[in-house]
């Protein structure tokens, strides 16, 4: 049963640390959630799945004039911003399966050669060029010649397309999303260690990135597509799991004028890339940037788990994801960001389950206040 209810931002947790398969901070979906307070706090066990149990301090989790029997919309229900707990099972939203009675969008595929770029010519490991594999998804109900909003998908085409095409295909058709293309971009050679071009580009704090995106990748999706993307920062959209969610935070953080919702799953806010203006890298977003920095436009989703990854055993690597997205949330909060934070009790690393119970409703608030197709 899946439960919703406050959670707390101190760091304070039950979660536990991660075994050594839980290794590469960067593997992608693993495991099945284990066993978890299926009642959650103050839970009823009667209550079926999905259902809200209690709204966080910071917002109200039924949405105004909420009804807390309402299961509709997976786990998470209505528009509450805040601080969110939900247990297992994690049970596939309607919304993520194929459905023959809405328009179905198109994928376009294409590769981009490293040896083209200014900002990332060649691996860091390596000193090689690389291929950089891209799809895009343009809704079925998208209009030539008109500005689309659009989201840029880290890890795109390896984790989530899969899940996302038809929950876009779904939301889309039911006029709770925007008709916005997913631009799903593949990183640079993985190497399975922060020493390869992935961490490289995802996790340093710094402007190359999205400058990436902004000069390199765009034109080239609009080139290879036909379709104009919005220039409203508003309608612009970053995404992630693990350092890709870094990558999106970091996205929004430089270029505000460009990305303003952001979404992150096991986001890694934690020092893997150190360099001379960052030296504890990610990490530094909570220690100290968000509260010195003045307020952002940004609206932002964190969603981490009870067994996320860990590799503190000595403190000072400053590498627990669980207490740096809960570190994340306090520090949003206390700046009066938008922002939801999603605490996934008996789940994983950028755990599949809690993804697909997840992906339609944070979409939902992800694009409040933007025009529904």
């Amino acid at each position: 049963m899946l439960v919703l209810g406050a959670c707390g931002t101190d760091g304070s947790s039950g979660g536990a640390e991660s075994d050594a398969s839980h290794g590469n901070p960067d593997s992608g979906p693993v495991g099945v959630p284990g066993e978890g307070d299926s009642q959650g706090p103050g839970g009823d066990p009667s209550d079926t799945a999905g259902e809200v149990i209690a709204g966080s301090g910071e917002g109200d989790s039924q949405g105004p004039g909420g009804d807390p029997s309402d299961t509709a919309g997976g786990a998470i229900a209505g528009p509450g911003d805040g601080d969110f707990v939900i247990a297992p099972p994690y049970i596939p939203a309607p919304e993520t399966l194929p459905n023959d009675q809405v328009p179905v969008g198109v994928l376009s595929d294409f590769t981009m050669d490293s040896a083209d770029s200014l900002v990332f010519p060649v691996d860091v490991a390596t000193g090689q060029p690389f291929n950089r594999a891209v799809s895009v998804y343009v809704p079925s109900q998208y209009v030539a010649g008109t500005a689309a909003p659009f989201m840029v998908v880290q890890d795109g085409i390896t984790f989530f397309a899969g899940t996302m095409v038809p929950v876009l295909d779904n939301l889309i058709a039911a006029g709770e999303l925007p008709a916005m293309v997913a631009i799903f971009v593949e990183p640079g050679p993985d190497g399975g260690t922060p020493d390869g071009e992935r961490s490289f580009e995802y996790d340093s704090v710094s402007e190359a990135y999205v400058n990436f995106v902004e000069q390199e990748l765009l034109p080239r999706v609009e080139a290879e597509t036909g379709v104009q993307l919005t220039d409203d920062p508003e309608g612009r959209g970053a995404m992630g799991g693990s350092s890709g969610g870094a990558a999106a935070f970091t996205m929004g953080w430089h270029r505000p004028d460009s990305f303003r919702r952001i979404l992150t799953i096991s986001g890694s806010f934690c020092d893997l890339q150190p360099n001379t203006a960052h030296p504890a890298g990610a990490w530094e977003y909570h220690d100290h940037l968000i509260a010195e920095t003045v307020l952002q436009p940004l609206r932002v989703t964190l969603l981490v788990s009870e067994n996320d990854l860990n590799w503190n055993s000595d403190e000072s690597t400053r590498r627990d994801w669980e207490a740096a997205n809960r570190a994340m949330a306090a520090a949003l909060a206390a700046k009066g960001y938008a922002y939801r934070f999603v605490f996934a009790e008996g789940a994983d690393h950028v755990d599949w389950n809690v993804l697909q119970t997840t992906l339609p409703d944070t979409l939902r608030w992800l694009w409040q206040g933007y025009p529904a197709s």
